[in-house]
């Protein structure tokens, strides 16, 4: 997949003013404050429960946070462009799904994985295409595909196994993928390591970086100054569905099944975590290690809350509020800085 090299004819006039100004990304000082707030979460956890450091759980918390990662690279580059897809969580299901039924059926378990990927690849270009041709607003393009993509996984699993899994007939080496460890390293944890670094090279080094900040920043300024703004938006939705079908398959590899309810408001811990992480909901600013960062957050988050005892009904509450207060701040600072 192109990520738009040097010699790109549409990049002609990109050093217009208004393009060039764009930002690339939060400074700093934003970096530093919620690494801040993670320390002190860490603090107060190491000093409210006797678990919260020990190697097991923190290696649990990595391998869960993993994949809000991974998912959180394609959507800082939707965030940072002024889109949205509110359909990863449907999409991780139906692919996990997909992945295991294809195996049962007798795939080979490496082509079985591959084309779960690349179905949500389809999904991501699907939306690129209604949005950039049919000129259809993001939140309603992904919210159809959330209900529609997520009915699809349970009418397959149902097709396949009669029930609301996929696990009977599974290769052993099935749970490899999600479940083994690497020098001590669970193996989604050095997969999101590595995304972490193409995804930061990306933003910060080549053209779909660039033009991903300009389309986010004054779509039309782009669009005058030579940036192919749809086949930015294309591109982008297209890796973010690659993105979710891989971790798709790797959560059903962890969980040993396919499950057409798994990644159930995962969605919602990705776009709070890219938030958090310092990406503008309006576009325009992103940051890749914000949302590492912010990523974290969420997982330790979510680990300390249960570590407590709270219940998982004020878990989702409390989410719910820090999504809300992650927005109030990226509205506040917008207008400050638009003053």
């Amino acid at each position: 997949m192109s990520v738009m090299p040097a010699s790109d004819p549409t990049t002609t006039g990109l050093a217009a003013p208004s393009v060039a100004k764009t930002r690339r990304g939060s400074g700093p000082p934003q970096i530093l404050a919620i690494l801040g707030v993670l320390l002190v979460m860490g603090a107060v956890l190491t000093f409210t429960t006797s678990e919260f450091l020990t190697e097991t759980n923190l290696l649990n918390v990595a391998r869960q946070v993993s994949l809000i990662v991974i998912v959180g690279m394609g959507m800082t580059f939707l965030l940072t462009s002024g889109g949205m897809d509110i359909s990863v969580g449907a999409v991780v299901a139906f692919s996990g799904t997909l992945a295991a039924g294809l195996c049962v059926a007798g795939w080979p378990m490496l082509l079985a994985f591959l084309a779960a990927t690349l179905v949500g690849g389809l999904i991501g270009a699907l939306h690129g295409l209604l949005i950039v041709r049919g000129g259809m607003s993001p939140i309603i393009v992904t919210l159809g595909t959330m209900f529609a993509v997520r009915g699809i996984a349970y009418l397959y699993t149902s097709s396949v196994s009669g029930g609301t899994s996929i696990s009977l007939g599974l290769p052993d080496s099935f749970t490899a993928l999600g479940s083994n460890y690497v020098l001590g390293v669970p193996v989604p944890v050095i997969i999101a390591v590595v995304a972490v670094g193409v995804f930061w090279f990306l933003f910060n080094r080549t053209l779909l970086g660039k033009h991903t900040r300009a389309v986010g920043g004054n779509g039309e300024a782009a669009r005058l100054s030579g940036v192919g703004v749809g086949r930015v938006l294309f591109t982008i939705y297209t890796i973010t569905g690659l993105l979710a079908g891989f971790s798709g398959v790797i959560l059903a590899s962890r969980l040993a099944s396919g499950q057409p309810s798994a990644g159930d408001g995962f969605e919602f811990d990705v776009i709070i975590a890219v938030l958090i992480g310092g990406t503008s909901l309006f576009g325009g600013k992103g940051t890749i290690v914000g949302t590492v960062i912010g990523g974290l957050i969420i997982g330790v988050l979510s680990n300390g809350l249960t570590l407590l005892g709270t219940d998982s009904n004020w878990q989702q509450v409390v989410k719910g509020a820090v999504l809300v207060a992650a927005v109030l701040l990226d509205t506040r600072v917008r207008a400050r800085r638009a003053a």
